[in-house]
């Protein structure tokens, strides 16, 4: 079974202070490994960025998807340049990591799952949303995240011992 999600995720050599740049594409979960697919470009600069962003996806909706960086399916992730793929057995370490600050108001902390693995130069950031869009629930959204691939890294190590 594979699920998946729009997310964002870059690698990192500290995890002291949020990422300033992320790739924006999907998430998905398979019975084995983590995909963290690269979207097709999103708009991330000037006018339209700046809307795209407070709005939550306002263009992406008006223009009907077309837009949308984060739909495609994991055989076109697997294909692209960008993707990361960890497999669980690979991993050795989640976390919830979390810095103060947040574009959005009445929000004082942004939020992001780290994955250590030898798969990947340094720390494997994971986020769920993005500058307004990583909201006050964040924290639980990660959590959730960090419990189910901390969950699937231990049956797939427990299953190769």
């Amino acid at each position: 079974m594979t699920t998946s999600t729009p997310g964002y995720f870059t690698t990192t050599e500290t995890t002291r202070s949020e990422p300033e740049t992320l790739v924006e594409g999907r998430l998905f979960l398979t019975d084995t490994e983590l995909v963290c697919g690269a979207g097709t470009g999103p708009v991330t600069s000037g006018y339209a960025g700046a809307v795209d962003d407070h709005a939550g996806s306002t263009l992406r909706r008006l223009f009907g998807g077309r837009l949308d960086p984060q739909q495609f399916s994991l055989d076109d992730a697997r294909s692209r340049e960008r993707t990361v793929v960890v497999p669980f057995a690979a991993v050795d370490d989640v976390a919830s990591v979390s810095w103060s600050g947040s574009d959005l108001s009445g929000t004082d902390q942004t939020f992001a799952v780290r994955v250590e693995t030898s798969r990947v130069d340094g720390s494997l950031l994971l986020q769920l949303g993005h500058g307004t869009r990583n909201r006050g629930s964040g924290r639980e959204r990660h959590d959730r995240l960090r419990t189910l691939l901390a969950v699937s890294a231990d049956a797939s190590r427990t299953g190769r011992e």
